[in-house]
């Protein structure tokens, strides 16, 4: 925390922070990083997309302005992503480009089953049930 607020200027204005790494196994406490963030008017962006099928992110509690996700990480197809935005407090997903025509396709037809994997394991989608 010390080395971040050390490097934060009055010219930061987003911080980016891996939620946890899929490699060596750390996890950063965003509570913490958030509350930095916040008291130095920084918008914080958390990349959770190998952390969010194995722990708990509950963007309503935790003080992120951003969180991406990947659909790889669920068996997902390549190309896909979701993003939250606290300033919205939407969920979108997002498409990325393709080599081929065959590649879209294959991601259209199962955008279906990634949406609902996302609304399974997802905080947000537990208040509908």
């Amino acid at each position: 925390m010390e080395a971040l607020e050390k490097l934060m200027t009055e010219e930061t204005i987003l911080v980016s922070i891996q939620l946890g790494n899929q490699e060596i196994g750390t996890v950063q406490d965003l509570e913490k990083i958030g509350a930095l963030c916040r008291g130095k008017g920084v918008l914080f962006h958390t990349d959770a997309t190998h952390s969010f099928t194995r722990m708990p992110l509950d963007v309503r509690k935790v003080p992120v302005d951003l969180v991406t996700v990947s659909a790889h990480t669920i068996h997902g197809p390549k190309g896909i992503g979701g993003d939250h935005e606290r300033a919205h407090g939407s969920i979108r997903l997002t498409l990325g480009r393709f080599n081929t025509m065959d590649e879209a396709v294959f991601v259209v037809e199962t955008l279906n089953k990634v949406v609902g994997n996302l609304r399974k394991i997802s905080p947000l989608g537990k208040e509908k049930e």
